[in-house]
């Protein structure tokens, strides 16, 4: 283990690691970021360019799921996976992410399970040395219901074979359950474990250009998929939950990494751009330039070569009356 994981897991191990330096810390300058020599061990999905329905009009949907509208995206490429104890190792080895609290991230028999306790930028930094970034809100729903508006990412109805959810009896290896594939094969979209993304909580319409998406501002993010701790309702593709930028108390919420390069280009972007600062600039000016709309986009294409497959508060923290701890952006709407 490097100087920075050793120094994490002395501060941990005597109680020393407190909420003021999760939320303050950042990645080391020195840290790799995107290093070629360590490329991403993960299976990428494209998302082809498009408009999808984003959000829900059904009457029973909460209300910060609504209105439903078409938002249009640029070609994006997913993780097929959530990111697992072992691929976060590797960073916390190279002393660029923090060292998870947790007692299930060093076992091994849990190297194969979804990184769980980490905060919103620890899932930032581990996305950026890897040379990706966090999906949106937008993309994260469009890559787990496609664009037919699917409630679950395998279709309309709940299939408990199809999912880790429903208070199990905790995490199971990423991809394991393979009958839950997305429109896009991106697997685990439902349960398992709760997803960060680069978005702010804001109510609908998504529009990124109201500041949801500054990676600089202070505020709760929102979280998607739901877990194994969490019933059918929560794991539904249009279901929006909240945390702030802490780890959750409940080891059920990870992250997942996208990129607006395909896999081969964004490996041949690092290997003649090893620099974190300037990957890191290059992927945010890529990403700014291709905003998020809402009018109407081209039609679905091919999906592009060499990709894989093809009680809460309805009301959400902004509104008046809402609960202190949704206020302060700690838990997701629904119980736990």
């Amino acid at each position: 283990m490097g100087a920075v994981g050793r120094g994490l897991l002395l501060a941990l191990s005597l109680g020393r690691l407190n909420r003021a330096t999760l939320e303050e810390w950042s990645p080391p300058a020195a840290a790799p970021a995107g290093d070629p020599s360590w490329p991403d061990p993960v299976e990428m999905s494209a998302v082809p360019a498009g408009e999808f329905l984003m959000g829900s009009d059904d009457p029973e949907a909460d209300t910060d799921e609504r209105p439903a509208a078409p938002v249009h995206l640029e070609a994006f490429w997913i993780d097929r996976v959530e990111v697992t104890n072992a691929r976060y190792g590797a960073c916390v080895e190279a002393g660029a992410c923090l060292l998870p609290v947790g007692a299930t991230f060093g076992a091994a028999t849990k190297a194969d399970h979804p990184v769980a306790l980490v905060g919103w930028t620890q899932a930032s930094a581990y996305c950026r040395w890897v040379g990706k970034r966090l999906p949106t809100e937008a993309e994260w729903e469009k890559a787990a219901r496609g664009v037919d508006g699917r409630r679950y990412p395998w279709g309309s109805r709940f299939e408990p074979d199809h999912v880790n959810a429903g208070y199990t009896a905790g995490t199971a290896a990423a991809g394991s359950y393979a009958g839950g594939a997305s429109p896009y094969g991106v697997l685990d979209m439902a349960g398992n474990v709760w997803e960060w993304t680069s978005s702010l909580y804001r109510p609908y319409p998504y529009d990124p250009g109201d500041g949801r998406e500054d990676p600089a501002a202070r505020g709760a993010r929102v979280n998607r998929g739901g877990s194994w701790y969490y019933g059918a309702w929560y794991v539904r593709t249009t279901y929006r939950a909240t945390a702030d930028h802490m780890y959750r108390r409940i080891a059920d919420l990870g992250f997942r990494c996208a990129s607006s390069y395909a896999p081969a280009e964004r490996r041949s972007l690092l290997m003649h751009c090893p620099s974190a600062e300037r990957q890191c600039e290059t992927e945010r000016r890529i990403h700014e330039s291709r905003p998020v709309t809402s009018t109407p986009g081209p039609t679905q294409g091919q999906l592009p070569r060499g990709s894989v497959g093809g009680g809460h508060n309805p009301q959400g923290p902004w509104a008046p009356g809402a609960r202190e701890s949704e206020l302060q952006g700690r838990d997701r709407k629904g119980p736990g």
